[in-house]
């Protein structure tokens, strides 16, 4: 689990800001994104530095991402839907922009798979950068809407009980 993760799973269920949460889980979907950009445009073919950023990419997005998916499908979207239709659009784009983002995640954790086993694949290399720049600019647009709409609607709609609810929801996700 990374220190931000540990850090929120620890604090006070009366402490618990589902928003701040996944604000925080959007903060990580860029670094790891421009981590994918930089490692695509200029990473130093077969440096140790280079593995090393491969693995973690491919395990953020095979490991981490999708819980966060999951946070706001499972737990945040059943709960919103209905409340307005404003708030239902933004809910549909989400989901479909998360199986968008789903195909190109897949390409992009190949691609550093492929890196890590023979870290002077430029091909490898290239084809990382090829998926994360547009996956990027995905990303930002996606991660945009959902702050524009989405979590001030858990902040108006949801009670402290039901973000504590969400809370654990998150925790038992990470723990299992």
């Amino acid at each position: 689990m990374m220190p931000l993760i540990r850090r929120w799973l620890s604090l006070p269920e009366d402490e618990a800001d589902v928003v701040s949460v996944l604000i925080e889980g959007h903060d990580r979907i860029r670094d790891f994104v421009e981590l994918a950009v930089v490692v695509g445009e200029r990473g130093e073919l077969g440096s140790p530095e280079l593995v090393e950023d491969v693995q973690r990419i491919e395990r953020y997005f095979s490991k981490s991402y999708p819980l966060h998916v999951a946070d706001e499908e499972t737990s945040v979207l059943p709960r919103l839907r209905g409340r307005s239709s404003r708030i239902d659009a933004a809910l549909y784009r989400m989901q479909e922009q998360h199986r968008v983002h789903e195909h190109m995640i897949r390409r992009l954790c190949a691609q550093a798979s492929a890196l890590s086993i023979d870290p002077k694949d430029a091909v490898a290399r290239d084809a990382i950068g090829a998926v994360a720049r547009p996956l990027r600019a995905l990303m930002e647009d996606h991660l945009h809407g959902e702050a524009k709409v989405v979590f001030p609607a858990v902040r108006t709609h949801f009670t402290p009980a039901e973000q504590r609810t969400i809370r654990r929801e998150m925790i038992d996700r990470r723990r299992a």
